[in-house]
């Protein structure tokens, strides 16, 4: 056993001084950086225009990013003021002006408190110049994200910030697109965010381009309010806040250029309470663009909140190109409404909103041109048009069999007759439209009426979707019975839309909606318009002392009739005003109609003080117009996340202990390198490469490991086991980025190819044969094609599950001598031999990235099927059977491109008998996935 394992130990430690060699190369290529800008100078070393220059010029892989940050000595706002455009933007990177002493990211849920400390003033940069630009390469080169947090970008006289990828290739394809990302940055304003200092343009999404503005939207389906600390505000610009567009796309194509707009304030103050609006549209998408908006609010626009606009001679194929969800399109108060339309849509875009849309100059909904347009929900009132405005300006009429076309069809409005209430509400009317079709009826209760749909004011209620079926004559009867009746406290009339399925070239489908009915009818059987009562949304909250604030609701129910108000003020318990929390006292109003929550934000003061959990109350008096409801008082409890401090008992200080002649050095961005995260990875080797040996090799012969005698050899191969167990986890935690997951880039298929040799030696075979009474000598080629088809899917960061079809190859042998018992020959050699000819492997690849350079560590079991040929001077004899074996190997290679990878590969499995395929090969790689 001795001998044994000093012959694996000392053919493993040349084995792992090679591989750690050849780990080490990668070390000295480029890897993620970090570049401080400790100046406002425009040039020269320490400058922003400087970190920008060595950060293009350090090379990095596409799994990382550079990181520019900031340390400029001195307190308070640090503007820097180019003189001419700074360059553009070719490397992956990250600037952060957080980094900034003295800055402190947004806490609150609306507006924002957040503290910014680096100005990018674009006064003196020249005519048309950008703030910051992510450069258009050509199209053989790879265009790098850039993530921008807590700047303040202003007076650029072109566009604040600048995406464009690159052109001529497939948007789809990783790498085509310019990815930008902007976190919690003030985009147009001052550092304050209550002063215009407007750019040409807020921001600027061109061709091949994607922006996440406030960050990505969850692809789930109902995402989640986005982090308090992305939120930006992008205001006070001379032309649009946002534009998404690429004109010179090559028509055909489905989105050359797309944003999601994730939170955060267009047009207002950092407050989110007062109009700083930009000149243009506040959201604007043109041919070839689409957007997403989620949680975010468009207010005090020079033109329209939201325009999308997609020319008609453009083919489109696709039904929906942007969505607006859950978003405010001007505001509560007439001073934030847009002065154009809420949204405007037209050309042949379509789009599906769900949004609240008030005081804006036009309409709440203008759709033009062939647009498709589906309205889901939300509130739509006191716009200084129609609701929804389709075709014409003005209420559109009805036609017979629903025949014109143009926007949204001009699909008919539905004709209401009547509408009482009891014990069932009973609604009744028709719609005229198109021949035996499907339509739904969505019934709305409003607070105001104007039959004539000149200035309809409507706002949402309740919908319940009645489905009528049109007969030869285009002809449908409405008669619905609902199982109770309407609350006609607050909202007394009711009105309807009509909403189908549209399918005309060149939508496949878009569900598209009518105007409002313009024959809105008062429902009768109901009680006196009630004022209602207001009242706190819960009775108690809780917040964390470093939570930044609670919010407190109140909300009015049982009627909206009449002007109401209601004083709220916060008292002391064992949380105190102005130390723990900050005192607030206000009158809350609503309007005549008006049952919308309103929200209050109570600053929570944190300290480093440990003193147990506290609390105030919030209270609601003096209610005018309402009742006062309950509850009328709730108890705020702030929770105490200090830790005491125990002092550590007194112990002679250590020893001290010289520093490790190669300590790990982390680097911002990219992978902690250094001897530290070699000694894990070649751990896992020795103890990968020790059990393949031990498996087949036993006291220098070439024994079955069936055959095995029990002891110390086993007791070996599990040692060695549990070496590469602890070697594998451990080899994923110190090789590990910063910033970033492992290498993880989706599912992906590759293939191997090489030399396969058979680890059986002759004199071993003989020596079997032998022992087993056979006198005969023996020669076979250890060396067969060899090679393999895989496929993977990451599943941890650095993990990957993989399965793969094994080509070992054929080894044959042949045998010379004599023998008295050639069937027991056969045998006996057919037992020894054993090699596998090919066989099904399930395993887990280690997957590394350093930069460009590629690193992979298997481990798999094999399922095999053999066939041994045996050779006996004229005579032949074949045997076949299945095995299970288990091996894995190492692989170095390097990235070619953004989705391609090519490596040289060292295999070993051990399989039945004494069977041992070494093989080394070249293995070329396909990322699939995202």
């Amino acid at each position: 056993m001795t001998a044994s394992l000093g012959f694996v130990t000392r053919r493993l430690s040349a084995a792992v001084a090679s591989i750690a060699i050849a780990a080490l190369l990668p070390l000295a290529s480029a890897q993620a950086a970090t570049f401080t800008v400790t100046t406002t100078a425009d040039s020269g070393p320490g400058s922003l225009r400087q970190a920008i220059v060595d950060a293009n010029a350090t090379s990095i892989g596409s799994e990382g990013h550079h990181t520019i940050a900031f340390a400029i000595a001195g307190e308070g706002l640090q503007s820097i003021r180019p003189t001419t455009p700074l360059p553009k933007i070719s490397a992956s990177m990250l600037i952060d002006g957080y980094t900034q002493p003295g800055s402190s990211v947004n806490s609150l849920p609306n507006g924002s408190n957040a503290v910014l400390r680096i100005e990018l003033d674009g006064s003196l940069a020249g005519a048309n110049a950008d703030g910051l630009a992510i450069g258009q390469n050509d199209c053989c080169g790879y265009t790098p994200p850039l993530t921008v947090r807590g700047l303040v970008i202003n007076r650029f006289s072109g566009r604040g910030i600048v995406a464009t990828g690159r052109s001529g290739c497939d948007p789809n394809l990783v790498g085509c697109r310019a990815q930008l990302t902007v976190l919690g940055s003030r985009i147009g304003t001052d550092a304050s965010g209550t002063t215009a200092a407007g750019n040409g343009v807020g921001i600027d999404i061109g061709l091949n381009a994607v922006g996440y503005i406030g960050g990505e939207i969850p692809g789930v389906q109902a995402p989640s309010r986005p982090p308090a600390a992305d939120r930006n505000l992008i205001s006070g610009n001379l032309g649009a806040g946002v534009r998404i567009d690429a004109p010179t796309a090559t028509p055909g194509a489905a989105y050359d250029c797309y944003a999601h707009i994730y939170g955060g304030d267009i047009g207002t103050d950092a407050s989110g309470t007062q109009p700083l609006g930009n000149g243009g549209n506040g959201v604007e998408v043109g041919d070839f663009g689409a957007v997403r908006m989620l949680y975010s609010r468009v207010s005090a626009s020079g033109a329209n909140g939201i325009d999308i606009t997609r020319s008609a001679a453009l083919p489109n194929q696709f039904s929906l190109t942007s969505v607006v969800d859950q978003t405010t399109v001007g505001g509560a108060q007439a001073g934030l409404g847009n002065q154009g339309h809420g949204l405007h849509f037209s050309g042949s875009t379509g789009a599906s909103v769900n949004a609240t849309i008030q005081h804006n100059g036009g309409a709440g909904i203008r759709v033009d041109g062939q647009a498709r347009v589906d309205f889901s929900g939300g509130v739509i009132s006191d716009n200084g048009g129609l609701p929804i405005d389709l075709n014409t300006e003005g209420p559109d009429a009805n036609d017979a069999l629903d025949a014109d076309e143009g926007a949204n069809e001009g699909v008919n409005w539905p004709v209401l007759t009547s509408a009482t209430t009891g014990s069932n509400g009973i609604v009744r009317g028709s719609l005229d439209s198109l021949p035996n079709t499907r339509f739904e009826i969505a019934l709305y209760q409003t607070n105001r009426c104007d039959a004539n749909g000149g200035q309809l004011q409507f706002r949402q209620v309740n919908k319940s979707g009645v489905s009528v079926m049109t007969d030869a004559n285009g002809h449908a009867d409405i008669d619905v019975t609902f199982g109770s009746g309407f609350d006609v406290g607050t909202y007394p009339y009711l009105t309807a839309l009509t909403r189908f399925v549209s399918t005309p070239a060149p939508f496949s489908t878009a569900i598209v909606v009518s105007e409002v009915s313009h024959s809105c009818v008062a429902i009768t059987g109901g009680s006196t318009p009630s004022a209602g009562s207001v009242q706190l949304e819960r009775a108690s909250y809780a917040v964390s002392e470093s939570g930044g604030s609670v919010e407190v609701v109140v909300t009015r129910s049982g009627g909206s009739s009449g002007p109401a108000s209601v004083n709220l003020a916060t008292a002391d318990q064992t949380a105190l005003a102005g130390s723990d929390y900050t005192a607030v006292a206000t009158t809350l109003n609503f309007a005549d109609g008006d049952a919308e929550p309103q929200r209050v934000t109570i600053a929570i003061n944190p300290d480093q003080t440990v003193e147990g959990d506290e609390s105030f109350t919030v209270s609601l008096s003096n209610a005018s117009g309402a009742t006062l409801g309950t509850p009328a008082s709730a108890t705020v409890t702030i929770g105490d996340d200090d830790s005491p401090t125990t002092p550590p008992p007194t112990e002679p200080p250590p020893p001290t202990e010289p520093p490790p002649s190669n300590p790990p050095t982390p680097v911002d961005g990219g992978l902690k390198a250094g001897a530290g995260a070699l000694q894990p990875a070649a751990l896992a080797l020795l103890g990968l490469l020790a059990m393949l040996r031990l498996a087949r090799r036993r006291d220098g012969g070439a024994r079955s490991a069936l055959r095995e005698r029990p002891g110390a050899p086993r007791s070996a191969r599990l040692l060695v086991l549990a070496l590469a167990a602890i070697g594998l986890p451990a080899q994923a935690g110190e090789l590990r980025p910063v910033d970033e997951p492992l290498y993880l880039p989706g599912l992906y298929v590759g293939t191997q190819l090489g030399v396969g040799h058979y680890g059986l030696p002759r004199a071993g075979f003989e020596r079997e044969l032998r022992a087993a009474g056979h006198e005969v000598g023996a020669s076979f080629d250890r060396s067969a094609f060899s090679g393999s088809v895989y496929a993977g899917l990451p599943v941890y960061p650095g993990l990957a599950i993989e399965a793969g079809w094994q080509e070992f190859g054929e080894y044959d042998g042949e045998l010379s001598g004599s023998t008295a018992d050639v069937a027991g020959l056969v045998d006996t050699a057919a037992e020894s031999l054993r090699p596998a000819g090919r066989g099904v492997s399930l395993g887990l690849n280690n997957r590394t990235a350093l930069g460009d350079w590629r690193f992979n560590l298997r481990l798999a079991g094999v399922a095999y099927r053999s066939t041994q040929k045996i050779r006996i001077g004229g005579l032949g004899a074949e045997n076949k059977d299945n095995g299970l074996g288990i091996g894995g190997g190492v692989g170095i290679g390097y990235r070619l491109g953004s989705r391609w990878s090519l490596s040289l590969t060292a295999d070993s499995y051990a399989l039945g008998g004494s069977a041992a395929i070494t093989r080394l090969g070249a293995q070329i790689e396909c990322r699939i996935g995202r």
